[in-house]
C-alpha cells in the first residue's frame, strides 16, 4: 500500500461515487451518470492555513476543472490547492 502526503498547501481528495441507479430504479450507463462536484478530504499538507488533519473526511465542493488526477492503490484521487475549495458541508 502506497502512502501519500501532499506538500506545499495541497489537499488530497476522493471523488464522490456516481449514482449507478436513478431514483426511479433505472440503471444509468457510465456516460450518462452525473458527476457532482462533491469530494471527501483524504489528506492535508502540514502547511495549509485553513484546513487541518482534523478535517479529514470533510465533504467539500470544488470547481469543475480543478486539480491533478492520479491513481493511488487503484483508486482515483485528485490533488488540489487549498484555495480551490469553493465550500464545505457542516
Amino acid at each position: 500500500m502506497k502512502l501519500f502526503k501532499p506538500a506545499l498547501r495541497k489537499i488530497l481528495v476522493l471523488p464522490k461515487e456516481k449514482e449507478e441507479v436513478s431514483k426511479g430504479g433505472i440503471f444509468l450507463p457510465e456516460d450518462v451518470r452525473s458527476a457532482e462536484p462533491i469530494f471527501t478530504i483524504v489528506e492535508v499538507a502540514e502547511d495549509c492555513h485553513f484546513f487541518t488533519t482534523e478535517q479529514i473526511g470533510l465533504q467539500v465542493v470544488l470547481g469543475k476543472f480543478t486539480g491533478h488526477k492520479f491513481n493511488i492503490n487503484d483508486v482515483d484521487h485528485i490533488l488540489i490547492n487549498e484555495t480551490d475549495i469553493l465550500g464545505y458541508y457542516v
